[in-house]
């Protein structure tokens, strides 16, 4: 009997990770207890008009996987640096819409152009990319992409002296 314990013991812990109390969490569990950090983060509807638009909700991330990130993105028109290439994902693209107002895009060598409202913008991978609120007024976006803790590779400051 204890070797047959045995065996269940070891398979069960397959995969396991060691926590710092001495106690291991089996990859389910593992699997399990990041399901329920992301449910707690993801939020399966958000109202923009009704939360985010009248204030009574802050802009931010609401999809928040190990596959999938979507952030609001919120703000009034700023001013440019005609220098700033923004910056570039190794890893993912990037696309936005445009929930509100408007957005200024400069991505790689094409002219900066200005994204309405209802519209999709994309920035290949590795493509320099830069997104500001532009026109007179407050302007939303909605950034996706598939990595929530994707590297923003940025140029030195002294390219924009």
């Amino acid at each position: 009997m204890a070797a047959k314990a045995k065996s269940v013991e070891s398979t069960a812990q397959r995969g396991a990770t060691l926590l710092s109390n001495g106690k291991t969490l089996t990859r389910n569990a593992r699997i399990a207890e990041e399901r329920a950090e992301n449910d707690a983060r993801n939020k399966p509807f958000l109202d923009f008009n009704g939360m985010i638009a009248v204030g009574k909700n802050p802009a931010g991330a609401f999809v928040y996987d190990d596959r999938a990130f979507a952030n609001v993105i919120r703000g009034n028109p700023q001013s440019d640096n005609p220098k700033d290439k923004g910056h570039f994902h190794e890893v993912s693209g990037e696309f936005w819409f445009v929930l509100e107002g408007q957005i200024e895009y400069k991505i790689g060598s094409l002219p900066i152009f200005l994204a309405d409202q209802g519209d999709i913008v994309y920035a290949p991978k590795g493509m320099w990319h830069r997104a500001h609120h532009g026109g007179t007024g407050t302007s939303t976006r909605l950034a996706m992409n598939g990595y929530p803790e994707m590297l923003h590779n940025y140029q030195p400051n002294e390219e924009l002296r």
